[in-house]
């Protein structure tokens, strides 16, 4: 068992070190933009781990008419210990312009991407190892490009009070989009989650492919009718809060991002159905 542990680890550690100098850390937002209303800016698995331990079967959407002229939307269905999803982001309203300059654009098109996902976690004694992979896709004008990416987490509860986490969240690579290959936001983490009955509290700290160190805050208060929480993302400089109401086996979500150096605040709608 502790063999298979440390050899786990130190795969991880051998793919952070290597990667870190292969991938940038900026590009195709659609990964970059939230799972959850609750959670908010969080990592992929992090994120997913949440509901799959809360039923044993849920499917979720999420819904938000993001910033200057940009749709995003999130669906995930979780069951027993497995997930597959989908994330997407529209942005419409792009002015076409020859490389000669003018006053009028020739016309508008649209930036499309999208990442179809899936993933699984294995329970061994007290260690939760999770691993998803993504399939992406983007779309600018009438230019495309595949890729692909994963992410993993090994998370140990040495009790309720104490359950630390490392992971690597968005490795991967593109292809080119005409001719250069937009980067994935890759991020290595670590982080813990406290319990203090019916309040729990996440803190975590990061690592981009620049060495930029940032970190994250949540926390979020349940009981039987809902849930509400907040957080923030030192990465996005964003604050967020959400609320979600419990109708039978229905959740029902709202909530808004707040970022300190834009003029909007994009707000967010799920719903969710338990089982």
């Amino acid at each position: 068992m502790k063999k298979n542990i440390k050899f786990l680890l130190i795969i991880f550690i051998l793919i952070a070190i290597v990667s870190s100098n292969l991938f940038a850390n900026f590009g195709l937002p659609g990964l970059s933009l939230p799972n959850d209303i609750v959670i908010g800016y969080n990592y992929d698995l992090v994120s997913m781990l949440k509901y799959n331990q809360t039923s044993k079967k849920s499917f979720y959407t999420a819904y938000s008419p993001w910033m200057y002229d940009t749709k995003y939307s999130v669906i995930n269905y979780s069951f027993g210990d497995g997930f597959v999803g989908f994330k997407g982001l529209l942005s419409d309203g792009i002015e076409i312009r020859g490389e000669q300059p003018i006053d009028e654009p020739a016309g508008e098109t649209q930036y499309y991407n999208c990442a179809f996902r899936g993933g699984k976690f294995f329970k061994i004694d007290k260690l939760t190892i999770g691993i998803s992979g993504n399939v992406l896709f983007e779309k600018l004008y009438y230019q495309s490009a595949w890729g692909f990416s994963f992410n993993s987490l090994f998370k140990y509860e040495f009790n309720e009070f104490f359950k630390p986490y490392v992971g690597v969240d968005n490795l991967g690579k593109m292809e080119k989009l005409e001719d250069k290959s937009t980067a994935l936001p890759t991020k290595y983490f670590i982080g813990n989650e406290y319990n203090f009955k019916n309040i729990k509290v996440g803190t975590s700290l990061g690592m981009d492919n620049d060495q930029e160190i940032f970190y994250r805050l949540g926390a979020y208060y349940f009981n039987k009718y809902g849930i509400i929480s907040t957080g923030y993302s030192s990465y996005e400089d964003v604050w967020h809060y959400g609320i979600q109401v419990f109708i039978k086996n229905y959740v029902i979500g709202f909530g808004q991002f707040i970022n300190t150096e834009e003029l909007k605040s994009p707000f967010m709608f799920s719903i969710a159905i338990m089982k």
